[in-house]
């Protein structure tokens, strides 16, 4: 409950509802209002014209007088090597609160791979998606499979008052920062975008030799990527250098951007 009246679910965060406390229509039976910080309040329940929970929690469209703080859409980028997803796991395990979206593909999963960094999609599935709108970015890898980015892993959570954190390739973040929603200063959704920069050329190459043997001409397809990439720094709001074997300042600066340390 907020300083004053407002509602939150009697099992979860304000304005967030966990399936244990809604129906088997996704209606949340157990919200509750009232009171002045620190009082228990009145549980009351809602009858689903009034209020109703999509898939994952989120309470949408409610219609109360203390509205929870919208979150903000932040993205990370830099080029192959520099150690994003070594920023990622570290922000993923220090700050859970977070919000990390699941990725849609259509590769197979793998033999004993769970379900809970990407929703596995056939190619019928993902057509369908970008037909109806559900995808606020995808791109073919390699030139095989897709991956995308649905909408209903961005704004809901947004919304709710989250920062949702991904990491994303130069072309995502192409079609992110020119979509309506995000873009300029008076988009309904605010975005961060952190580019991670390298120390050298010598630094990313040592990276990617060193994570598995590659050809000289897989390295110069790479480099001339990398180039391609780099051109995307002075894109983004703000620019954090990866110092070798430093990484942990690096990861506190950009916690500092997204204003989790003050």
């Amino acid at each position: 409950v907020g300083k004053r009246g407002g509602f939150s679910c009697l099992h979860g965060r304000p304005l967030m509802c966990k399936a244990n406390c809604c129906n088997k229509n996704n209606i949340c039976l157990s919200l509750r209002s009232g009171g002045q910080k620190g009082q228990e309040g009145t549980f009351l329940p809602f009858l689903p014209s009034r209020h109703s929970c999509p898939p994952g929690g989120t309470i949408f469209g409610m219609d109360h007088p203390s509205k929870k703080q919208r979150g903000k859409f932040v993205v990370i980028l830099g080029p192959s090597g520099v150690g994003k997803s070594v920023v990622m796991r570290a922000l993923k395990e220090k700050h859970p609160a977070l919000h990390f979206p699941k990725s849609a593909t259509t590769r197979a999963r793998r033999q004993g791979e769970a379900a809970d960094l990407y929703h596995f999609l056939s190619e019928e599935e993902f057509d369908s998606s970008i037909a109806q709108g559900k995808f606020l970015e995808y791109q073919t890898v390699h030139g095989i499979a897709r991956y995308g980015t649905l909408l209903e892993e961005i704004l809901p959570f947004v919304d709710a008052g989250k920062i949702v954190l991904r990491e994303i390739e130069v072309q995502g973040f192409d079609a992110i920062r020119m979509d309506k929603r995000f873009a300029g200063p008076a988009s309904p959704y605010p975005l961060q975008s952190i580019f991670i920069l390298p120390e050298s050329k010598e630094q990313l190459i040592a990276h990617i030799t060193r994570r598995s043997p590659i050809s000289e001409e897989e390295l110069q397809h790479r480099l001339q990527s990398m180039e391609k990439e780099m051109t995307y720094a002075s894109l983004c709001d703000a620019r954090v250098m990866s110092r070798e074997g430093k990484i942990a300042e690096t990861i506190a600066e950009i916690e500092r951007l997204i204003g989790l340390k003050h």
